[in-house]
C-alpha cells in the first residue's frame, strides 16, 4: 500500500517545507526511513516550532538519522530546550549542513 503513495498529496508535494504540518510530518517519516539526510537543517530549525508535533517528529527523525538527540526532549518549556537546540544548531554548522 506504500507504494502507491507518491510525493504529492491532494494538499500540496510532500516537504519540509509544507505550510500544512501533516505533509511536513509525513516528509519528516519519509526522510527518516530512507535515510535523506538534506532535510536535517530543516528538522534541527523545527526543534524551535510552537507545535509540539513538529517538534516530536523532527526529533525522531533526527534521532534515527543521526543516532544521537543532543539531550533534546520535545515536551519542555523553551527554555529547557534551548540547550539542547543550540547543540544541534552547532552540530549542522560543524557538518556543514546549513542551507
Amino acid at each position: 500500500m506504500l507504494a502507491g503513495i507518491g510525493c504529492q498529496d491532494s494538499r500540496g508535494p510532500i516537504s519540509v517545507n509544507s505550510d500544512d504540518p501533516d505533509l511536513e510530518i509525513l516528509a519528516m517519516k519519509r526522510d527518516a526511513t530512507t535515510d535523506a539526510r538534506r532535510d536535517i537543517p530543516k528538522m534541527v530549525e523545527d526543534l524551535g516550532s510552537d507545535d509540539p508535533a513538529i517538534r516530536f517528529y523532527s526529533i525522531v527523525a533526527l534521532r534515527e538519522l543521526t543516532h544521537d538527540d543532543f539531550g533534546y526532549h520535545f515536551y519542555e518549556t523553551d527554555d529547557e530546550r534551548a540547550p539542547a537546540w543550540s547543540r544541534w544548531k552547532n552540530w549542522v554548522k560543524q557538518q556543514k549542513l546549513a542551507n
